[in-house]
């Protein structure tokens, strides 16, 4: 039901500007009944969410439509503030709190959440290295939003450990995380070059771009677009 929501509001998303005026009106209605039966659904599953349940919830809301912005932020709070960060359904939501809370534009709350998320995952990395790959991902996730808040020496410290996280699980499984370390050198480039350091810049871009080729070579069709993204 949730999924059939998602597409529902993602279909409808952005109506014409121009064209049948009756038709259009249709369109934002089926929206808006169907985000508001989405936050009514989130709402009552929150607090009680199993665990599987989350995470089948978690992978429906992976579109990004701004109509769904609120609902979703809502939903990971309620679970957060159920949970704790102790919990890892909890961090996960708080995590995705943080995200949809930067594309809200609470770009304060959204960089002090994620900074917890990320003194966390750190600990639990220090005593569980297989949890390392999600240090790696939330300190991507911290550099874009201190980014965001003009930090920038701060964003490029962020995302130059997760790059270097990100290079040595590739290096021990690239099957798995080489996807990661090209998506993340390319992000290090813009950080890079927000702080005038041009020439590094341009030397993790050129590593993103190879890895990214080896990639596509690989899996085209899964992987062009980034091998685009990073041209």
């Amino acid at each position: 039901m949730i999924r059939t929501l998602v597409r529902i509001v993602q279909d409808f998303a952005d109506p014409p500007a121009s064209g049948d005026a009756d038709n259009q009106n249709v369109k934002q209605t089926d929206q808006s009944w169907a985000v508001g039966l989405l936050t009514s659904l989130l709402q009552a599953k929150a607090e009680t969410i199993r665990d599987e349940d989350y995470w089948e919830v978690h992978a429906a809301l992976t579109i990004d439509t701004t109509a769904m912005a609120e609902a979703c932020r809502n939903f990971y709070r309620a679970v957060f503030r159920s949970r704790g960060e102790s919990d890892p359904v909890g961090l996960e939501a708080l995590e995705s709190e943080c995200i949809y809370s930067s594309r809200m534009g609470e770009r304060r709350a959204a960089l002090e959440g994620i900074e917890r998320v990320v003194a966390a995952r750190r600990v639990a990395a220090e005593h569980a290295p297989e949890l390392l790959p999600y240090l790696a991902g939330s300190l991507n996730n911290q550099a874009l939003m201190q980014s965001d808040m003009g930090r920038r020496a701060e964003a490029l410290e962020s995302i130059a450990e997760a790059v270097k996280h990100h290079r040595s699980l590739a290096m021990a499984g690239p099957n798995a995380f080489l996807p990661d370390l090209a998506m993340s050198l390319n992000n290090l480039a813009i950080r890079q070059s927000d702080t005038g350091l041009r020439a590094e810049a341009l030397e993790s871009i050129t590593q993103a771009v190879t890895h990214c080729r080896a990639l596509a070579r690989a899996n085209l069709d899964a992987f062009l677009p980034d091998l685009a993204m990073t041209l």
